[in-house]
C-alpha cells in the first residue's frame, strides 16, 4: 500500500494519546464513512469494509489527511453486475445475517451449477478449482439484489468501530459512546432504521473532529480615552389630536358586520386545521406502515383516549351554549393524539425531522386554538 498510504489500523495505532491525536482519528473515521455514503448513492456497496480496506495519506509535519478505500474486488453495483461468486467466505461472526445467508447460496449454486462436490460447512476454508471459477458464468446471484444493503454496511461499519474503540488515541469517554453507536449499527435489520443510525454516528464523530487545545485570551493593556460630546438636542414630540367623538347605538335585532367576519374566519380556520390534522394522521399512518411499527398499548391507549374525548365533545355539542369552544376542544384533542403519536414514530427511529414537525405543527395549533375571540 505503499502507493497510497498507510493501512487506516496501523495508522490509528501510530496516533498519540492526545487530544490532537483523537482529533485526526475521528477525522479518518468521519472521511471513511463519508466515502461509503456517496458510494452508496451511486448504488455501489463494498461488502468487505474493515480497518484493513481504508488507506490514510498524510502530508509530510502536516495534519492534513486524505482516506481512501481500496479493494473493490469486494464490491457490488447494479451497473455492473457480478457473473460469479464474491471471492470470499461467509461468515456469520462478521458479517450481517442477509449478507452471510446472501454469499452462502451463491456459493451453493456454485458447486451446483459446476457439479463440484459441495463442503459440508461454507465458514470454513474451502478448496475450488481457479479455472472453473475463472470460467463460471451467471446472471441474478443473491448478492447483487440484497433488498436491504444499508443493513449491511451499517453491520460492517459497527464492526470496524468497534475496532477503534481499542486505540489509545482515543479518550475512555469517547471509547464508550463510540462503542454504544457502533452496536446500535450492528443490530438494525430495517434500511432505513439502518441508514438514521448511521446519520447519527457520522454526526457525532463529525463534532469530535477538528477541536483545538482551547488557549487564554490575552488581552490589551493600552487603554483608549473616550472623548465624550455634550450635545442638546431639541426634541419634539407631537401630540396627537383627540378624534371626535363618535355615537355608538347597539342595536340587539341587528349583527356587528365584525362579529360575521369573525365567525367567517373561525370557520375558515377550523376547516383548514381539520384538513392539516387529517394529513397528519395519514402522514402518521404511512410511517407507520412504511417502518413496519408494531401497534402497542401506548399506541392503543392514545386511540382510545382520543376516540373516547372526540365521542363526549360531541355529544355535549347540541346542548353547549358556545359551539365555538367545542370546535377549539375538538382541534386541541387531535393536536394532542398527533404529538403523542409523534413521540410513537421518535422512539422507533423514524428520522427526526418528521416527528418534530408533526408536533410542531400541532403545538402550533393547539395555540391558536387558546387565543380568546377568534
Amino acid at each position: 500500500m505503499a502507493h497510497a498510504g498507510v493501512n487506516l489500523m496501523e495508522w490509528l495505532k501510530e496516533l498519540p494519546a492526545s487530544v490532537q491525536g483523537q482529533s485526526l482519528a475521528f477525522d479518518a473515521l468521519q472521511q471513511s464513512l463519508k466515502i461509503v455514503d456517496n458510494l452508496a448513492k451511486l448504488n455501489i456497496w463494498h461488502l468487505d469494509l474493515a480497518l484493513r480496506n481504508f488507506v490514510v495519506k498524510q502530508a509530510l509535519n502536516s495534519n492534513y489527511i486524505e482516506v481512501f478505500l481500496i479493494d473493490f474486488s469486494l464490491a457490488v453495483s447494479k451497473r455492473l453486475p457480478l457473473e460469479k461468486p464474491l471471492f470470499m467466505l461467509p461468515d456469520n461472526r462478521q458479517q450481517h445475517p442477509i449478507l452471510y445467508e446472501a454469499i452462502k447460496r451463491d456459493w451453493q449454486q456454485f458447486f451446483k451449477r459446476n457439479e463440484l462436490l459441495e463442503p459440508e460447512k461454507y465458514d470454513f476454508k474451502m478448496e475450488i478449482p481457479m479455472a472453473i471459477y475463472k470460467s463460471d458464468w451467471s446472471s441474478n446471484l443473491v448478492v447483487d439484489n440484497i433488498l436491504q444493503p444499508w443493513c449491511v454496511i451499517s453491520h460492517s461499519l459497527g464492526n470496524m468501530l468497534i475496532q477503534c474503540t481499542q486505540m489509545s488515541c482515543l479518550q475512555e469517554n469517547k471509547k464508550y459512546e463510540l462503542a454504544n453507536l457502533a452496536h446500535r449499527m450492528l443490530s438494525q435489520n430495517i434500511d432505513a432504521q439502518a441508514k438514521y443510525s448511521l446519520e447519527t454516528t457520522s454526526s457525532w464523530i463529525n463534532s469530535n473532529c477538528n477541536q483545538e487545545t482551547p488557549r487564554p485570551i490575552v488581552k490589551s493593556t493600552f487603554s483608549k480615552t473616550s472623548t465624550i460630546y455634550n450635545i442638546n438636542k431639541e426634541v419634539v414630540i407631537p401630540i396627537s389630536q383627540p378624534s371626535p367623538s363618535k355615537n355608538i347605538s347597539f342595536d340587539k335585532n341587528n349583527i356587528s358586520p365584525k362579529t360575521t367576519i369573525k365567525r367567517s374566519s373561525f370557520i375558515l380556520k377550523f376547516i383548514l386545521s381539520i384538513y392539516i390534522i387529517a394529513s397528519g394522521f395519514t402522514l402518521i399512518d404511512a410511517f407507520y406502515v412504511a417502518y413496519r411499527i408494531q401497534v402497542t398499548s401506548y399506541t392503543l391507549s392514545i386511540a382510545i383516549g382520543t376516540l373516547v374525548l372526540l365521542l363526549g365533545l360531541l355529544f355535549t355539542l347540541p346542548f353547549a351554549t358556545s359551539k365555538f369552544n367545542i370546535f377549539r376542544r375538538i382541534i386541541q384533542v387531535l393536536s394532542l393524539a398527533i404529538i403523542g403519536f409523534s413521540l410513537e414514530l421518535w422512539i422507533n427511529f423514524v428520522p427526526i425531522q418528521w416527528p418534530l414537525l408533526m408536533a410542531g405543527i400541532a403545538i402550533v395549533l393547539i395555540r391558536i386554538y387558546q387565543l380568546k375571540n377568534i
